[in-house]
């Protein structure tokens, strides 16, 4: 990638990074067994400060094949086990709380959101819908402003009526957008 875009993580995502800190029980309550997505990932931070905090699965996606490479080479080099196929790298690792253990499995995939936009479906033909959807310092020009509206709106699942999630009183059923 000549422009270095997604050559590193951006100041944005540290911020992000601290909002989601482990060390803080009630903000990993944002991510703990949700879904998760990061749009235009670079190295995966946000995806895997999620995943760390026990998010049910992140999916990690950019519209550049190397910087989804290199988010899930961030993801092996931060003891996350990975294995390689050629159309997703899936990885899991399981994190201990202080009140429970959880699996988190991450994927990562090449997204362009003006593809989400024009198809709403993923590559097994299901719709795309995330629990949580993160994203640090993705808009470089106007030109795709439009399109990340449209893909927040179609990924992030508004409707969220999951029983199965944490029944914890503390536990925010909500969907969100952080960004």
């Amino acid at each position: 990638n000549d422009s270095g875009v997604g050559a590193g993580a951006g100041a944005g995502a540290g911020v992000v990074d601290n909002d989601t800190n482990a060390n803080d029980t009630a903000n990993a309550n944002i991510v703990r067994d949700k879904t998760v997505i990061e749009l235009g990932a670079g190295l995966g931070l946000c995806g895997l400060t999620a995943a760390a905090l026990g998010a049910k699965s992140v999916l990690l996606t950019d519209r550049e094949p190397y910087a989804l490479h290199c988010a899930l080479a961030t993801a092996a080099c931060n003891g996350f086990s990975a294995t390689n196929s050629n159309t997703t790298t899936t990885t899991s690792t399981t994190t201990s709380t202080s009140t429970s253990t959880t699996t988190s499995t991450i994927e990562g995939a090449v997204l362009d959101w003006c593809d989400v936009v024009e198809t709403n479906k993923n590559g097994s033909g299901n719709d795309f819908k995330f629990d949580l959807l993160l994203a640090s310092d993705v808009l470089y020009d106007g030109e795709t402003i439009e399109a990340f509206a449209g893909a927040c709106k179609k990924l992030v699942n508004v409707n969220n009526n999951d029983s199965d999630n944490n029944s914890d009183n503390n536990s925010n059923n909500n969907s969100a957008i952080l960004l």
